[in-house]
């Protein structure tokens, strides 16, 4: 295994920064390997390696993990247990990323369900109506037919303000999608804002496709490039989502 040494850190630095980490880790690998890996305009630190996490291999992600922040790095993509073990890099929820992308995920939501956009009905749930979830319904309200806000107390203020800047339709057709700042709304196809166990895939969009690699476009990575600020906006786009009833996965990719 190499050694990951605050002098190797340094040498990282004067080579150019580092975007984020990556940690790709296979059953069949068994060398634990930190290198740079070139991504579009710039690079990342990508961690390989495989088999069982023993104490050994622990203290050695803990090495890598401190090399990368001794480098600069903030930000990692792995999954949500490596957090600890990646300390101090944070793993970004995909949180910001969704939000960021909602409108487009809500138009693949509705390509899977064979709805048409613009005369779809949505429900908003939340518990209550927040500056994201304000602006979540904002977005929504200009992109679909009908939207009905479930938010708690404060929902009726919200839906006079969207009905007043927007024309917000009422008394539409039963809801056929549900976005959703908490949990999948039951027996309704819901796009989960905040859950990382929901699937969301990506490929890169023109012409970062060419200068982007594949497996880059996993979200976990994209929601740390978000994070860094080195996410070029419409970069990515989202092609599928695993969508929720009630947290069971109803929609396959096929």
């Amino acid at each position: 295994m190499p050694s990951f040494s605050r002098r190797r850190a340094i040498d990282w630095w004067k080579g150019g920064l580092c975007m984020v980490g990556y940690v790709r880790w296979e059953e069949k690998r068994k060398k634990l390997t930190l290198r740079r890996c070139p991504l579009g305009d710039g690079e990342v630190c990508l961690l390989e390696g495989g088999g069982r996490l023993n104490r050994r291999v622990q203290r050695r992600v803990r090495q890598a993990a401190q090399a990368m922040a001794d480098a600069g790095v903030r930000y990692a993509a792995a999954p949500p247990e490596w957090a600890a073990l990646l300390l101090p890099l944070r793993l970004p929820a995909p949180v910001a990323l969704r939000r960021a992308m909602l409108g487009q995920l809500v138009d693949c939501a509705c390509r899977q369900l064979g709805l048409c956009r613009s005369q779809a009905s949505v429900v908003l749930r939340a518990s209550r109506p927040d500056g994201a979830v304000t602006e979540a319904a904002d977005l929504l309200a200009r992109r679909v037919r009908y939207l009905s806000p479930q938010l708690g107390r404060g929902q009726e203020e919200l839906r006079r303000s969207l009905r007043h800047r927007y024309g917000l339709g009422e008394g539409g057709p039963v809801a056929q999608l549900a976005v959703c700042f908490g949990a999948a709304a039951e027996g309704l196809p819901s796009l989960l804002i905040g859950e990382s166990h929901q699937e969301v895939r990506y490929v890169w969009a023109e012409p970062w496709r060419e200068k982007m690699k594949p497996w880059a476009a996993e979200e976990p990575l994209l929601a740390a490039l978000l994070a860094e600020g080195s996410l070029p906006p419409g970069a990515a786009v989202p092609v599928w989502v695993g969508l929720d009833t009630g947290g069971e996965r109803t929609y396959n990719a096929e």
